[in-house]
């Protein structure tokens, strides 16, 4: 499809009066007085799209006056998108120049001009949270692919798009990031914050009352501050605004700085904005103010915005010398704020960006952020400059964020204090950001330490930053329920999964029953789970009583047939508790039992080799007159093998045993039976390893395809009979005719994987067939077809961006496979050296490495070193049970079945 064809395919929509497609315009605002748009058609579209307090006119255009235009170079770059004269989408951005050129990068009114605590490494988050494109639901597809090709257009000017704190489930991140992949731009996203959550459902007295009794004494004794006299409370006090405003921002200020942080109010346009914006919205009736005061003098201060059935948790303060200190007068406020909220209808009370201690204790629901960087596709000077573009704009923010930080400690304790109160901060900092969370006993799971420094034991409700916040897909007040991207996901499996769902911002809890286990090392771990064993009674009553605890239905993941096939048969005991899509479990069994498949081959007349099943020497002598040669052994089940016994008896391990004659087959034969007892004989399939395909696939409950792609396996290791290794996204219609008709008798429904070789003769024969995606799995992210999260809103639900293609040419390399590979080719005349690195050209994903997420390869490696080098006594070489990435998970998964 050409981009032409993609453009007017996707901005068609019917019009308002004959029915006929009209076509989504966009028009660019320059200023806020130009009248390219009103405040009033602005607000009008944040009310039918139910956007956040922080999309309105009022925010975004004094953000810009007080914070966006100060800085030299800057333009307003507001895209208007209409159907006809409708306005039904708004790209709030402004232009901020790289440096480069005379180039910019788009980014979000109200991103940036604030430390930001939590943010990400390299980005200045400000004080906007979940900052989107505003589009109507009805629209939302043509306004982003309208977006994508603005940003095609201008080239010549922007290097780009920067969006922070973009909510999940969002116009950008659900419509704009899959249109902009398909145009063939660079997409770069890292998880953001997390924003905590309450759902409203009752008074504050029975929300206390529903705590544990520790925390319950605590909140009560907060409480009891409004009332008993020992201090005077105050709300919503217009009439006294000045002295409110200012204690607040030095009661916030006070805090912030002991603590090494600028604070919100670091410099007089800072002050300005936030007092300006608390104006206008106090005339509009949105701003919500508390306060708490001792012998006449200010010690707690709250300020909030109650905006279309939401309450945000803004800023706070307090005074730690006061007397009530110790009493928490800082919770008592946001005991306080639950109360109005209640009492408003407000069914959210959001605790914005942040993971304090203290609000995990009073909710577990939460959202996760995302920050994506967009650059445009490569120009003759195109890697190059997009390496100075990131090089410029990270050393930018670091300089900046370092001054800031040296002026705050200057100011607490001058020179040379200050210079030594920055070096024990930024100490600090790095300890925590490298600290890791301690092990736990099986079936318990272990969270990630908060990142807030601003604890301890007297004050630790106390610490709110002063976060916004907006959730898509707005949980109803009565029910409670999660938003869409806020249900964690249980992960049992390889790191594909956990970088598919981590990078689009949901919580993922990684499961395991070893603590060697490389995917728990990874930023996009929320929770670890270690369980006894994935497999049996024990395993199923460990996944309810996570749920229990954690007091709502999760979904589940895995890539672990073990896990699979118990979970499926334990579907109706397990469904009040997680949310996934598998075929009945009969279903599940006989396409994960090699020998039952091959008999559901035969009955549905499938394209398979053929296939026999003894059990015994007898049985195969038997059955000799019906083997033809070449021909394969395979466990009936893949991990069957995953034992120190297959190394001893037959070497290192294989996913297959070729056996070219009658003899031979009758010498390894016997050998087999004592590894498994329920190995497959099969038709050895001719043709090299080049002639091995794969596709993963997602179908919805229904059956229907809701997403595909196709890869092409060059190499595997073991060779001829191993896993991919360096795999590359292809384009094949006949696999995928198969592939519909094979899922069609089969019913298939949820992810499935099938892996196909072409015969001597060209034709199609189904190898093996899974209840899972590939191990390679974030191939499918990486050429835009994430299967994984759109299972994953599907599973609930919801709706979501299907992109009816996916970028071919992206390849999945594991280098250190790989490499082996080539070598053991070399030998056969398939491959030389030179030829298999020539290969590795080109746009790649590696196995467990990732710039972005490098801990899982360095713990995958150390525990390598460690079993190699390091064995225990008795132990004996593990070195060959590694098939799938850790070989100390393989030895402990030995024989025993579901």
């Amino acid at each position: 499809m050409t981009h032409a064809q993609y453009i007017a395919e996707h901005r068609a929509f019917p019009g308002p009066e004959n029915g006929n497609p009209a076509k989504v315009t966009v028009d660019v605002v320059t200023s806020f007085d130009s009248g390219g748009i009103t405040g009033a058609e602005w607000n009008s579209l944040v009310d039918r799209c139910d956007a956040s307090v922080y999309s309105t006119w009022e925010w975004q255009s004094l953000w810009w006056e007080h914070l966006g235009s100060r800085k030299r170079g800057r333009t307003l770059n507001i895209l208007v998108f209409r159907l006809g004269e409708r306005v039904v989408g708004i790209g709030p951005f402004f232009r901020d120049p790289t440096g480069f050129s005379g180039r910019s990068m788009l980014r979000f009114l109200g991103s940036g001009e604030a430390f930001g605590m939590s943010g990400g490494m390299f980005l200045d988050d400000g004080p906007s949270d979940y900052l989107d494109i505003i589009a109507e639901p009805d629209s939302a597809r043509a306004v982003a692919a309208e977006f994508a090709a603005y940003l095609l257009r201008n080239h010549g000017t922007l290097d780009g798009c920067e969006m922070v704190n973009l909510p999940p489930g969002g116009i950008a991140s659900t419509f704009a990031l899959s249109e902009v992949g398909r145009l063939g731009f660079t997409i770069d996203s890292s998880p953001g914050d997390v924003c905590p959550w309450i759902a409203v459902v009752s008074g504050t007295e029975e929300f206390i009352g529903g705590m544990g009794a520790s925390l319950r004494r605590r909140l009560n004794q907060a409480y009891r501050l409004l009332g008993d006299g020992s201090t005077t409370y105050a709300e919503n006090q217009t009439g006294d605004w000045d002295n409110f405003f200012d204690s607040l921002a030095h009661l916030h200020q006070k805090r912030w700085n002991s603590a090494g942080f600028p604070g919100l109010f670091h410099d007089e346009e800072s002050r300005r904005f936030q007092k300006a914006v608390a104006e206008r919205f106090m005339q509009h009736g949105w701003l919500w103010t508390a306060s708490l005061h001792e012998d006449g003098r200010c010690v707690a201060a709250r300020m909030g915005f109650n905006f279309r059935g939401r309450m945000y948790d803004y800023l706070s303060g307090f005074d730690e010398s006061a007397a009530s200190a110790r009493r928490r007068p800082g919770t008592a406020l946001l005991l306080a704020m639950h109360r109005a909220a209640h009492a408003s209808g407000s069914g959210i009370l959001d605790m914005l960006r942040g993971d304090e201690k203290y609000k995990f204790e009073l909710t577990s629901r939460s959202v996760n952020l995302l920050n994506v960087s967009i650059l445009q596709p490569a120009r003759p000077d195109g890697e190059l400059r997009r390496g100075a573009v990131r090089i410029g704009r990270i050393v930018r923010f670091m300089l900046g964020r370092e001054v800031r930080l040296l002026e705050v400690q200057h100011r607490m304790g001058g020179f040379p204090g200050g210079l030594l109160r920055y070096f024990s901060f930024r100490v600090l900092r790095l300890r925590r950001k490298i600290s890791l969370s301690g092990d736990a006993e099986p079936g318990q799971s272990v969270g990630k330490k908060p990142r807030s420094t601003l604890h301890n034991t007297a004050t630790d409700h106390d610490q709110h930053h002063g976060r916004t916040g907006h959730m898509t897909g707005t949980p109803g007040a009565e029910s409670g329920s999660a938003t869409r991207t806020s249900v964690p996901a249980l992960v049992i499996g390889g790191i594909g999964i956990v970088r598919n769902l981590g990078e689009e911002g949901i919580p993922v809890y990684a499961g395991s029953d070893i603590p060697q286990n490389h995917i728990l090392y990874s930023k996009f771990v929320d929770r670890k789970v270690f369980f006894a064993k994935m497999y049996g009674e024990g395993f199923v009553t460990q996944l309810i009583s996570l749920a229990k605890t954690e007091g709502r239905k999760l979904m589940f993941f895995s890539d672990d047939d073990r896990a699979i096939l118990t979970f499926s048969q334990h579907q109706e005991e397990l469904r009040p508790y997680y949310h996934f899509t598998f075929p009945p479990a009969k279903m599940v069994d006989a396409i994960l039992d090699k020998r039952k498949f091959a008999e559901l081959a035969r009955e549905l007349d499938l394209p398979v080799p053929w296939s026999l099943s003894p059990g015994s020497m007898e049985e195969l002598e038997s059955l000799l007159p019906e083997v033809t040669y070449p021909c394969i052994i395979k466990p009936a089940h893949k991990d069957d093998w995953w034992t120190p016994k297959f190394a001893r008896l037959l070497g290192a391990y294989k996913k297959a045993i070729e056996c070219h004659s009658r003899e031979e087959l009758l010498d390894v034969f016997p050998k087999v039976l004592q590894v498994s007892p329920n190995p497959l004989l099969q038709e050895l399939v001719e043709g090299d390893d080049s002639q091995l395909y794969s596709i993963n696939m997602y179908f919805d409950r229904d059956s229907n395809l809701k997403g595909y792609y196709t890869a092409h396996k060059y190499r595997t290791y073991p060779i001829h009979a191993g896993q991919g290794c360096f795999v590359e996204t292809v384009r094949d219609e006949e696999i995928l005719r198969v592939s519909m008709e094979t899922a069609e008798k089969l019913h298939m429904v949820g992810l499935c994987n099938m892996q196909y070789k072409r015969d001597k003769n060209g034709l199609l024969k189904i190898m093996e067939l899974h209840i899972r995606n590939s191990v390679w799995s974030y191939l499918g992210k990486a050429s835009g077809m994430n299967l994984y999260y759109y299972a994953y809103l599907d599973q609930q639900g919801y709706p979501y961006p299907y992109p009816n293609d996916y970028e071919t040419g992206v390849k999945f390399l594991d280098l250190k496979r790989d490499t082996k590979a080539l070598f053991a080719y070399r030998k056969t005349g398939e491959w030389t050296l030179w030829q298999g690195i020539r290969t590795w050209r080109g746009k790649k994903i590696f196995h467990i490495f990732h710039p972005r997420d490098p801990l899982p390869f360095f713990a995958d490696a150390w525990f390598e070193f460690r079993q190699r080098y390091f064995k225990r006594p008795g132990g004996g070489d593990q070195s060959n049970l590694d098939p799938t990435g850790t070989a100390e998970r393989d030895k402990q998964s030995v024989e025993s079945r579901p």
